[in-house]
């Protein structure tokens, strides 16, 4: 059986994200998030340019799924997001269950969704959001196909940094939203 990316990258993954970690420990919840975001987004253009993802305005296949950021992130995010709670409707179905895979895949659908499929928040969004880029013909994502995904140590290093500050402490995004 053929290894995950972070299995194959685990050590290079966990000596940067520890790097990292150390770089932004006297920093504030706010700078390191502004950084490391930044960081990653510089990345993800880097391996972008040469792999052009199929990811368009309004796509959202993705966007289905419990959303998992650390409580760095989360503080955050809530601040950036202003009391914007997202849709209501899909926030009481998902915390309306104990594990969130009872859920139908039409009802994991990201709170932050807009009614056109954009996400509300994009330039706010979570790093693992900020990860997801599919490389794959567009229309396989509307089948339930397989994707090819972006993986760079880098951006696996950021995440696991953020988990790191965190006390590996993370929260759902749905929880998030419905207990502020």
């Amino acid at each position: 059986m053929e290894k995950s990316f972070n299995e194959t990258y685990k050590e290079h993954i966990r000596k940067r994200a520890f790097e990292l970690a150390e770089e932004f420990e006297n920093k504030s919840d706010s700078e390191i998030v502004q950084s490391l975001y930044k960081m990653a987004d510089e990345r993800i253009k880097e391996i972008i340019l040469p792999n052009p993802v199929s990811c368009t305005k309004g796509c959202s296949f993705c966007c289905y799924g419990e959303v998992q950021i650390s409580n760095i992130e989360a503080s955050y995010f809530l601040n950036k997001i202003d009391g914007t709670k997202g849709n209501e409707e899909i926030l009481k179905k998902q915390n309306s269950v104990k594990d969130f895979k009872e859920l139908k895949w039409v009802d994991t659908r990201c709170p932050m969704l807009g009614e056109n499929e954009e996400c509300t928040v994009y330039e706010n969004r979570p790093l693992i959001c900020r990860m997801t880029n599919s490389t794959d013909y567009p229309p396989l994502c509307k089948e339930n196909e397989p994707r090819k995904q972006l993986f760079m140590i880098e951006i696996s290093a950021i995440q696991a940094s953020l988990l790191i500050l965190s006390d590996r402490k993370t929260i759902s995004l749905h929880k998030l939203l419905i207990n502020d």
